[in-house]
């Protein structure tokens, strides 16, 4: 587990604590990404949906 994957892990039960919410980890596959940019597309418009934390 890597510095930055122990911080997510931490800020996640946290947030989980203050507002008695149960997180849920979903992993999605998205395919015919062809570039970086694609992929960070993808990553800030799921990052600005209610509910989701990165």
């Amino acid at each position: 587990m890597t510095d930055l994957e122990s911080s997510a892990d931490e800020q996640a039960t946290a947030l989980e604590a203050a507002n008695g919410a149960v997180l849920t980890k979903v992993d999605l596959e998205v395919r015919g990404m062809t570039c970086g940019s694609c992929a960070a597309r993808v990553q800030k418009v799921l990052g600005r949906q209610d509910g989701v934390v990165d």
